[in-house]
């Protein structure tokens, strides 16, 4: 069997903390709280029979570091793959940031280079945060549209592998933006959300006249934007031990797998 994607290297990468769209060999979906909807999200209607033909239902699941996770679905075809998971904070008081490092079928990388993991924080109090939408729970995904070329025959393993940092010191946002209103009602709406969520998390936000992050590291606190980056880090990109070493971070790392027949599944069968 043959495949296109080059392996997934286990060293620099973007830290991207917006849990977007990701667009690479792989997307990564809107925010969704169930598969139907992470489907939806693709355009594919969960209540077609034809749709549902094509989809393998999932509950491999693991805790980690206060972090539920689990693999919720599977849809392929034939052309499209689609992989779903969801994160689940058990305890938001206790942030935790989760990087997918990437999907793997039959052992081989099909996610792309060292651009392609996404991370997130949970609870979900960093970067962008839609009014209303829950901050605790997230339907994470994996996307690709040219399934096909990655020639899958027969049952292989997918597996979907993942890095959890907690950092050892307490946060602080030192990030003059979530200080500043906004004339556009949804950013507003948004910064809004995002100020009541720190505080109920009780994660404190450095107020104007005290935006030094130097200091509020020499008190003892991990200073870091409104996106949740860790301001000590100024790089663009960085190896995944520097950037346990600026959130003086516990760190795990665990994959979530599932045997697949991807013959009948593309059969829909």
């Amino acid at each position: 069997m043959s495949f296109i994607m080059k392996s997934i290297r286990h060293g620099i990468f973007l830290l991207l903390l917006l849990a977007l769209a990701l667009a690479a060999a792989a997307a990564f979906a809107a925010p969704a709280q169930t598969f139907d909807a992470l489907l939806a999200d693709y355009g594919l209607d969960a209540a077609d029979p034809q749709v549902r033909a094509h989809i393998l239902t999932a509950d491999e699941s693991m805790e980690v570091l206060d972090l539920d996770l689990r693999l919720q679905g599977l849809y392929y075809d034939g052309q499209r793959l689609l992989l779903g998971w969801n994160t689940y904070s058990l305890e938001p008081e206790s942030p935790s940031l989760v990087i997918c490092q990437g999907i793997t079928i039959g052992g081989v990388s099909v996610g792309g280079d060292a651009g392609f993991p996404c991370a997130q924080w949970w609870p979900r109090v960093f970067g962008v945060v839609p009014a209303g939408e829950p901050d605790n729970d997230f339907m994470g995904g994996f996307y690709t549209d040219q399934a096909r070329a990655y020639g899958l025959q027969g049952t292989l393993e997918i597996a979907a592998a993942f890095t959890v940092l907690q950092p050892k010191k307490p946060l602080v946002v030192v990030d003059a933006n979530l200080l500043t209103p906004s004339g556009d009602a949804a950013a507003e709406a948004d910064r809004q959300s995002q100020l009541t969520l720190l505080e109920e998390y009780g994660i404190p936000v450095a107020q104007s006249g005290d935006l030094d992050a130097a200091a509020w590291r020499a008190r003892g606190y991990l200073p870091i934007s409104r996106a949740g980056e860790p301001l000590i880090l100024q790089a663009a990109a960085y190896s995944l031990d520097t950037l346990s070493t600026a959130l003086y971070a516990d760190t795990a790392e665990y994959t979530l797998a599932l045997t697949v027949d991807f013959d009948a599944l593309a059969a829909g069968r």
